[in-house]
């Protein structure tokens, strides 16, 4: 009965904080119609080398699905990595974690058990947060310097990082016991395979990288004339909120937000980080659902297909 209660309030609450984003997001785009509106006027040179740079992210995040499978002794066509990335990202956008229960459902017909698949998404979930939270430090001490920015926009900036940190490992504790359980269970095999640990940081630090050129190409058709350093500080620090705050669907307004965050404490406009960051999601999902139903068709139906057959 305690449990149930629990969950309830877990679920409304994640209404209420859904609510609440929409709204801020409507009202924030209400009132910056005329900015974002201006996506209609993207010539065909920014629209294309935005694609590319998304495209090449759904390819690594495809990637990733394969190292981590290949642990298992598991293999994957070029199809079923690619298509499991760009499946990951589709159904995040329609259902909290969807991405994980899709690939999950789907590698559980490949012969890899939940239990496996959970310890492993863990894993490059700690990796994602480690990475992204020490690069952030590193790299906005170094911009402190470039941009001046005052002692205690830097503390504000620290404190915000260690306690979301604080937060997100409280939250697994009791959130998601049972699996920190199936973790500990196979921690050892995983930390062993010092190569795939690598890869992964590798291909972390990479999809970072395509995060914020993407999010440059976007600020450079607006003329907001940001130096790189903060659109790379946007894509670590927009990370680390989806890494910790994964409330809503897609992280809908949650990046939007990160990216307003670190331009207000970098002395540039709030409202650059937003709209950049929304436009950029606008571009992904025009690409992402076609693409995403024709690889859930693809895959699932070869899926089901073969076990008709056998």
């Amino acid at each position: 009965m305690g449990n149930k209660k629990i969950n309830r309030k877990r679920v409304v609450l994640r209404i209420v904080f859904y609510i609440i984003i929409i709204s801020l997001l409507y009202y924030f785009t209400k009132n910056n119609i005329s900015n974002i509106s201006k996506i209609k006027e993207i010539t065909f040179d920014y629209l294309f080398y935005s694609s590319v740079f998304i495209s090449i992210t759904l390819i690594l995040l495809g990637l990733k699905t394969k190292l981590i499978v290949n642990h298992y002794n598991i293999s994957l066509s070029k199809t079923e990595w690619l298509g499991l990335g760009i499946i990951n990202t589709f159904w995040n956008y329609l259902f909290l974690k969807g991405g994980v229960v899709a690939r999950a459902v789907y590698l559980k017909k490949k012969g890899l058990a939940y239990s496996d698949f959970s310890s492993i998404i863990i894993v490059t979930h700690i990796i994602s947060l480690m990475l992204f939270s020490f690069l952030s430090f590193i790299v906005f001490i170094l911009a402190s310097f470039y941009f001046h920015i005052s002692l205690l926009k830097i503390i504000i900036f620290f404190l915000v990082i260690f306690i979301a940190m604080v937060l997100s490992l409280k939250g697994s504790i009791k959130t998601k016991n049972k699996i920190l359980q199936i973790f500990i269970k196979n921690k050892e095999d995983i930390r062993k395979n010092r190569l795939l640990i690598s890869k992964l940081i590798i291909l972390e630090f990479i999809i970072i990288i395509i995060y914020s050129l993407r999010l440059k190409i976007i600020g450079d058709f607006f003329d907001y004339d940001l130096p790189y350093i903060a659109y790379f500080l946007i894509a670590l620090f927009s990370n680390i909120s989806m890494n910790i705050l994964n409330l809503v669907p897609g992280g809908l307004g949650i990046k939007e937000a990160g990216s307003g965050f670190i331009l207000k404490i970098l002395n540039f406009n709030l409202e650059y980080g937003i709209i950049i960051t929304l436009i950029d999601r606008v571009i992904a999902m025009s690409i992402i659902f076609p693409v995403g139903l024709l690889f859930n068709f693809i895959l699932f139906k070869t899926i089901y297909y073969n076990k008709i057959k056998t």
